[in-house]
């Protein structure tokens, strides 16, 4: 069991076959849930925990509100999909019921496209489809930004419309706190990129105008699959 830890400026590595992740702080404390060796993203991300949704709410471009469904591939960072150090993402179509917070960029209809990272094939292709899989047909709260178009100067993007239609704008999670799923069963809510999940709470405990997270102990990959579902 993990608590969630105080705000700071925090790294995250994403195993995402079992749903098990390794949360350090910049002050060397290190905790990890990790029972068995796990195919990871291969991707550390750092970042400045929010105190509750009020602010990652303040944080972000837009809010919403709304059902994932099957992810696409997404666009190659690197220079090709043969690149050794390229990542290859995926693009979840989220069917849109209410704008929560912000403004939506224009949309041919009421889906908006969110760009993630995920296994790498590398990885193993078993491991992608798994988590591809675990976005599908998912009730959820997004935290969200618009994605660059360009990663930078010293990163190509091979291919920059894939995963969507043409001209349609591309999101990313504001942090990795930014992408709640309601688990399958309906009871509890998965924190996908942060790794955590809570299994009392649901998702209005996540909405813009809740000021702190839930205050409940948070399970960390041990007690529950990639796909938010408790394990025997």
């Amino acid at each position: 069991m993990m608590r969630m830890l105080p705000k700071k400026l925090s790294t995250i590595w994403l195993s995402v076959f079992t749903g098990m992740v390794v949360l350090s702080g910049c002050g060397g404390d290190t905790e990890s849930a990790t029972n068995s060796p796990a195919p990871s993203t291969g991707i550390a991300a750092k970042y400045e925990e929010s105190e509750g949704p009020a602010e990652l709410a303040r944080k972000s471009a837009v809010v919403v509100r709304g059902s994932t469904r099957t992810p696409h591939e997404g666009r190659i960072r690197g220079e090709s999909r043969n690149d050794w150090g390229a990542a290859i993402t995926v693009v979840v179509p989220v069917t849109i019921e209410s704008v929560e917070a912000g403004e939506l960029a224009p949309l041919v209809d009421d889906t908006l496209y969110l760009e993630m990272n995920a296994p790498q094939e590398e990885a193993g292709r078993e491991d992608r489809e798994v988590f591809k899989k675990a976005l599908t047909d998912r009730a959820g709260i997004f935290y969200l930004t618009r994605a660059p178009e360009k990663a930078s100067r010293y990163v190509l993007i091979v291919d920059p419309e894939a995963g969507r239609p043409a001209g349609q704008p591309l999101y990313q999670a504001t942090s990795p706190e930014g992408i709640l799923l309601e688990n399958r069963d309906g009871e509890g809510v998965w924190s996908v990129e942060s790794g955590l999940d809570f299994p009392n709470s649901s998702l209005v405990d996540f909405l813009p105008d809740q000021v702190k997270f839930p205050q409940q102990e948070a399970e960390v990959g041990s007690g529950s699959a990639i796909d938010g579902t408790p394990v025997e």
